[in-house]
């Protein structure tokens, strides 16, 4: 396969590969093992917006600023297929997926390319199908990802258009990590020094609008343009 890539990510685990879809026990030939990255999903209760990220400590950060953590959305393989993630400055969400067209597409009308966020599965053992939603009525968190059969299935009764699989995981999630993180301080203490990536500053100024003001001193809706990438990732 081409553009194969192999992520370095923090908390990296070594599952084992025995679920298919619905959770039904794979073959004996399946059961080797698979070293996987947990992907974290988060919830923003003031967007509707659903959020995928294998960086811990990217999680830990929206959990401290109002995000839900809705524990580990799959285990993705540490190499396979690119999924791209993007931005969308507009309406303050992002898009994931492994079609070039659509990324290139999406940065054409605006979108701001963020790198690859993890890879699809291409292990005939370790592959588990993703499915994606649409809700043509949200302006943000528009998609949604899931490889429960049971939650695509109940979204699309409710209105969503199934748009079938969007990639592949060696394993569904399970329930939330444990979060010490201590609360942030208030959003009026919020600053650029505060922030070590522009991407972490961009996510908090996205769930506080109104209180980030000092973070977009241009007000362009980019925060902390100062601030340097997450190393990998590109606008």
């Amino acid at each position: 396969m081409k553009n194969r890539i192999r992520l370095s990510l923090i908390g990296l685990t070594v599952v084992m590969a025995t679920f298919i879809a619905g959770g039904v026990a794979a073959s004996p030939q399946a059961e080797a093992a698979v070293v996987s990255v947990p992907m974290y999903r988060v919830y923003n209760p003031n967007s509707g917006e659903h959020f995928y990220t294998a960086d811990d400590n990217e999680r830990r950060h929206l959990v401290s600023v109002g995000w839900v953590s809705e524990g580990v959305g799959w285990y993705a393989p540490a190499s396979g297929d690119p999924v791209y993630r993007l931005y969308n400055p507009n309406a303050g969400d992002h898009h994931y997926t492994p079609a070039v067209a659509e990324r290139d597409f999406l940065v054409k009308v605006g979108w701001k390319y963020e790198g690859v966020g993890w890879a699809s599965s291409t292990d005939a053992a370790a592959r588990v199908p993703l499915y994606r939603a649409y809700n043509p009525n949200a302006r943000a968190g528009s998609h949604n990802y899931t490889t429960n059969w049971g939650e695509q299935h109940n979204l699309t009764s409710l209105g969503w258009k199934d748009e079938g699989i969007a990639w592949y995981a060696t394993a569904p999630g399970g329930p939330a990590p444990t979060n010490p993180t201590p609360v942030d301080p208030t959003p009026e203490d919020k600053n650029c020094s505060d922030f070590t990536y522009q991407q972490d500053a961009q996510a908090w100024f996205d769930a506080h609008p109104v209180e980030a003001a000092d973070l977009d001193g241009n007000g362009d809706g980019e925060a902390c343009e100062s601030l340097p990438l997450r190393p990998g990732t590109s606008k």
